[in-house]
């Protein structure tokens, strides 16, 4: 017997949100509609993503320890990074017309050339020598965001730094399209700790996230967790959990939650971002793959690898069409909630309002062939009607109407490869 619900009532976790990144080390993006990425008719995006890269530097023969005060000019963060700051400002201005406030999180790629052992841009190794100033870096890249009012939640350490393959013997960069230092396990301890205390001296509140790993599965097998969670200072200075979601082989995906699982046993405070490629390619594939972090990995915010554009391509457009019914369904402030589906090609997830202003909400998916009935059962939620608004081949997230909790259920049409959302009211 069919049987689907949503459990409001029951919550698993809090929910941080949706996000994008502005890539910085990629061909410029085209000239971005602030609206259509975070306004009240667009995808309703809530994190913004920005990279610290290796250009920030004045040529200088100073030398500072970690211990002397770090100065938002120590070194040039003005020049190349204008575009980054218009779009977290014309982010910030859509998101408080919404009543809301940004989130950005900015990963670190490489150090200056000078700070390497290999004296070259993306050079494998970091010189010991300049180990502290290399965080001076960072943090004098947070002080600067800081003054320009751009609110930094989190720093990474890296971007796929664990990928030690990306070199040569000599320690240079294989790869053109991504500048990246190597960070194993030990630096990613170190510096845990490190720029833990730098930003207590600092009187940053910015939080610390180990990198981003090209998965979950390398977070945890290649040694990271157990890295830190031997060691408790390191331990006490995470903040977050950040990697790339992937697929592990052609069937089986990176969802597993292994690795926050032994973070949680004795930080469960901590949350777990991840950060997904998006291709402009329009079904139901995305949708599923979020439910199945949010379900398997146990993530509390999902962002893009790059920024959504709209342009004259319909296929851009049409894949945003897609995501829109997770992004508004998913605001920040809400908590995950219990879900239940036996149908198979048909995934739930549920996003209870927890005070945070926005209505119980849930986004139901058919990835099948075949249109579908689903009968879903409402618990734990004061709402008596849900507003359903769809995307499938033939429909653009339209409004399909107003849906009434009858008999304790909300019951509708699901066409073959359509994402549903469903926003309750009284």
């Amino acid at each position: 017997m069919l049987r689907a619900y949503v459990d409001f009532s029951r919550i698993l976790r809090p929910w941080d949100g949706f996000g994008v990144t502005y890539r910085t080390f990629a061909s410029a993006p085209a000239r971005f509609n602030p609206e259509f990425v975070f306004g009240s008719d667009g995808l309703r995006a809530g994190i913004v993503r920005i990279f610290l890269d290796p250009w920030h530097q004045k040529k200088t023969d100073t030398r500072y320890p970690e211990d002397v005060p770090v100065e938002a000019d120590e070194y040039d963060h003005t020049t190349g990074t204008e575009q980054i700051r218009e779009f977290c400002t014309s982010a910030q201005s859509q998101l408080q017309k919404r009543g809301q406030s940004l989130k950005v999180i900015t990963t670190c790629l490489a150090p200056p050339e000078w700070m390497t052992k290999q004296k070259v841009i993306s050079g494998r190794d970091l010189d010991p020598l300049h180990r502290a100033e290399y965080a001076r870096y960072m943090i004098s890249w947070l002080k600067f965001l800081e003054k320009q009012m751009i609110p930094v939640k989190y720093l990474s350490l890296h971007c796929k730094g664990e990928r030690w393959d990306l070199w040569d013997e000599q320690g240079r960069n294989l790869s053109r399209d991504l500048h990246n230092l190597y960070w194993p396990p030990e630096h990613v301890t170190d510096f845990l700790k490190l720029l833990k205390k730098m930003l207590q001296k600092s009187s940053l509140q910015t939080g610390l996230a180990p990198g981003e790993t090209e998965s979950i599965i390398n977070f945890q097998d290649w040694g990271y967790v157990d890295a830190i969670i031997d060691d408790p200072q390191a331990l006490g200075a995470l903040d977050l959990i950040s990697s790339y979601g992937s697929f592990s082989g052609e069937d089986a995906l990176d969802c597993r939650s292994s690795a926050i699982d032994l973070i949680h046993q004795q930080r469960p405070d901590t949350p777990e971002w991840i950060v997904l490629e998006h291709s402009d390619v329009a079904d139901t594939s995305f949708s599923s793959l979020i439910h199945n972090y949010i379900y398997g990995a146990k993530i509390n915010a999902a962002l893009l690898d790059s920024i959504p554009v709209e342009t004259e391509r319909s296929a851009n457009v049409a894949s945003v069409d897609f995501l829109k019914p997770l992004f508004w369904a998913g605001q920040p402030g809400m908590v995950i909630c219990q879900v239940a589906c036996n149908c198979k090609g048909i995934s739930i997830t549920g996003f209870s309002g927890n005070l945070s202003g926005n209505p119980d909400s849930f986004v139901l998916v058919n990835s099948s062939d075949k249109d579908r009935e689903i009968p879903v059962e409402i618990r734990g939620s004061a709402s008596s009607k849900f507003a359903l608004y769809r995307t499938s081949p033939q429909e653009k997230f339209v409004s399909v109407g107003i849906i009434p909790v009858r008999e304790g259920k909300v019951e509708s049409l699901a066409p073959a490869h359509s994402v549903s959302a469903f926003f309750g009211s009284v």
